[in-house]
């Protein structure tokens, strides 16, 4: 009902579910924000509703599904509640999206702001001005919180529909991401730097680039720790790589976006390096950081990919020893120059390359873990949450480690490993 003293809403819950990237994740939390400031009240999506949101991914073919199911799932949940939808699925797919006749409104990429705007709209209330660069401050259970950089993507890879869904890089203003920066490091110390190509950063400008951002944001008092999302590995060349270690606060670990190990298949995937370089790369970036980690994505069976390329592929990982893999199986995306490749690898072919490059993700990482406890290495924990008398929390090479006892959420402590079980890590607060 609308509040006759303020004029907003009350009493009015909503439930937002968000599949994919963090950088849905930053568009919904300011979902989040503007609907709360105009009176709304946040409640599970799982739960029943006034209202849902749901803010879709369609990367790969379980991500349209998941989003499907959701969106069923809400209607099941109240039938009365209107659903609002937005995001990279119902931009590629609006035909689907007609299919639920149950949905009240969709959108793509972008119109995101303006679900808020309709929602108000749906219950009679006249949305008041809002800012589209407002600052989103994190929801309250997360201690790092995410700052959108760029939208859009144009390295036209041969697998990827994103580009398709969000169109060219458009990079925001330095300036408007400081101020955010700002006003988030009075609750939080660390900040994620996030976008659909977050290395393609400034492309679209002339006044600044990443490792300009990476200098405006180590001078606000309140960062300790600034992340990145997903990058290109190209980025890490030796010059960048020079100006990268003159910013302590940047974490020394790096989410790449490898996708495979092998240069013929990457070539196919139209990836504009090759293993040689990447190599080259990664052995000067631990050089100049030494305790530098690494994380990969990758993509298994891609069309064409015998076994031998797969084999190549393994080669590489034992050879620089990622930290953590994201393993997909290649996923076919109507329009995308892959989906008409020939070479399409049998599912099964996909599943088991899947296991037998997880199985070898886990392995190295128990030898990392058991060589960080054997040399008795001194990380920093920044504590997550505190459940069954362990503290959660992750390093700044972004390891899971579970500290026995109680660290309060958003402080940091230093910690060694101490020992590892079913996949989980364990320490002891020095």
């Amino acid at each position: 009902m609308k509040d006759e003293r303020s004029g907003t809403l009350s009493a009015l819950s909503f439930g937002i579910c968000t599949l994919g990237c963090r950088v849905n994740q930053y568009e919904s939390d300011r979902i989040h924000s503007l609907l709360t400031s105009r009176g709304f009240v946040p409640a599970p999506f799982s739960g029943v509703c006034d209202v849902y949101i749901l803010n879709t991914c369609t990367v790969t073919a379980e991500s349209d599904r998941k989003c499907r199911q959701m969106i069923r799932r809400a209607h099941a949940q109240n039938e009365k509640a209107p659903i609002f939808v937005c995001g990279c699925y119902s931009q590629m797919f609006p035909e689907e999206m007609k299919k639920f006749p149950f949905v009240t409104f969709f959108s793509g990429t972008k119109d995101k702001d303006k679900i808020a705007d309709r929602i108000c709209e749906h219950f009679g209330i006249v949305p008041p001005p809002t800012d589209g660069e407002t600052p989103i401050l994190p929801q309250s259970e997360r201690v790092r919180a995410y700052i959108k950089i760029e939208d859009g993507c144009e390295n036209k890879c041969a697998y990827c529909i994103i580009p398709f869904a969000r169109g060219p890089v458009v990079s925001r203003d330095p300036c408007s991401i400081v101020k955010e920066a700002e006003l988030i490091s009075q609750q939080r110390q660390e900040i994620v730097l996030t976008g659909i190509e977050t290395a393609s950063y400034g492309v679209d400008r002339k006044d600044t680039d990443l490792l300009d951002l990476f200098s405006r944001i180590s001078a606000i008092d309140g960062i300790k720790r600034i992340r990145c999302g997903s990058l290109e590995p190209s980025l890490l060349k030796p010059a960048f790589t020079d100006r990268l270690a003159a910013f302590p606060k940047v974490m020394p670990f790096f989410h790449l976006s490898m996708q495979s190990g092998c240069d013929k298949t990457l070539a196919r995937m139209r990836r504009r390096y090759n293993t040689g370089q990447i190599l080259r790369n990664l052995s000067y970036l631990k050089d100049k950081i030494p305790s530098a980690a690494y994380a990969y994505d990758m993509i298994v069976g891609f069309p064409g990919e015998s076994e031998e390329d797969f084999e190549q592929t393994l080669s590489f990982v034992r050879e620089t020893r990622p930290s953590n893999i994201h393993i997909f199986t290649y996923s076919i995306r109507k329009g995308t120059e892959a989906a008409t490749m020939p070479g399409q690898i049998p599912e099964e072919i996909k599943i088991e390359r899947s296991h037998r490059l997880a199985s070898l993700r886990d392995s190295i990482r128990r030898e990392q873990v058991e060589s960080f406890i054997e040399s008795k290495t001194v990380f920093t924990l920044l504590a997550e949450q505190t459940r069954d008398g362990l503290t959660f929390g992750h390093t700044e090479t972004f390891l899971p480690v579970a500290v026995r006892g109680a660290i309060a959420p958003n402080q940091t402590a230093a910690i060694l490993l101490t020992d590892q079980e079913n996949n989980t890590i364990y320490g002891s607060v020095q």
